[in-house]
């Protein structure tokens, strides 16, 4: 009898306490629903990112107490603050745990995957599976983008306002129903997930062109006056 290989939830439900600050020129926007602003202020601050608690999860805030906000005292700011308790959905691996992933990247030093919570795939955690760790696994080597895998975490690290987890693990089998629905949506999902590493480039790199495309125009425009003029000059001559 074999034994059954239990898959632990990713994410956790944990308890913070928040103090929000509200300044005088948002006080006409909070006053339609000042818990909903709130909500929105913290949400800004905490989700999508890592905490000492592990990555918050985007869409799972909620305010589940608060207090009726005080004006602070001594900065002169006009500052009300509330004083939050806030519930919010984390991840914080484990060694040993299995979760389910999605290979993103196949080369030469092993496979990259991101894990897939509830049937989506999330960008919360970054999982490195070494070649190395692999050796003479055909199963490993077939592996292709976009296909659903089991992964036992071997280590992990974050640090507060990461945007991911990194972490190192090995393939534990092939998960089917976390697989990609094509192979145009494997190729759309990793180009999307691999874009925010790369994207702080783009910009620098469109602004050099078009500072290049104004020089090559201004020595264009400089150059035809000198012409001109050196024809002019052998006129008279």
């Amino acid at each position: 009898m074999t034994a059954r290989v239990r898959t632990m939830s990713l994410f956790k439900p944990v308890y913070l306490d928040q103090r929000i600050a509200l300044a005088p020129t948002e006080f006409r926007a909070a006053a339609d629903g000042l818990d909903d602003f709130l909500v929105k202020k913290i949400r800004k601050n905490l989700e999508g990112q890592c905490c000492t608690h592990g990555y918050v999860r985007p869409g799972s805030t909620q305010i589940l107490a608060r207090s009726m906000g005080q004006a602070e005292h001594g900065r002169f700011t006009g500052d009300f603050l509330f004083n939050c308790k806030v519930k919010v959905m984390c991840l914080l691996p484990t060694a040993d745990q299995i979760v389910t992933g999605r290979i993103l990247k196949m080369n030469k030093l092993g496979g990259y995957a991101l894990i897939v919570d509830d049937g989506q795939l999330r960008e919360a955690m970054r999982i490195l599976l070494p070649r190395d760790m692999h050796r003479d696994n055909l199963e490993f080597d077939n592996l292709q983008v976009g296909q659903g895998v089991k992964i036992r975490l071997l280590k992990s690290r974050f640090q507060a306002n990461d945007a991911f987890i990194q972490a190192v693990g090995t393939y534990e089998g092939a998960e089917p129903s976390a697989d990609a629905k094509g192979e145009e949506e494997a190729k759309a999902e990793a180009a999307d997930m691999l874009k925010p590493a790369v994207a702080p480039t783009e910009p620098a790199a469109a602004a050099e062109e078009e500072e290049q495309e104004e020089e090559v125009e201004a020595g264009g425009e400089s150059k035809v006056p000198e012409e001109e003029g050196a024809g002019e000059s052998k006129v008279p001559e």
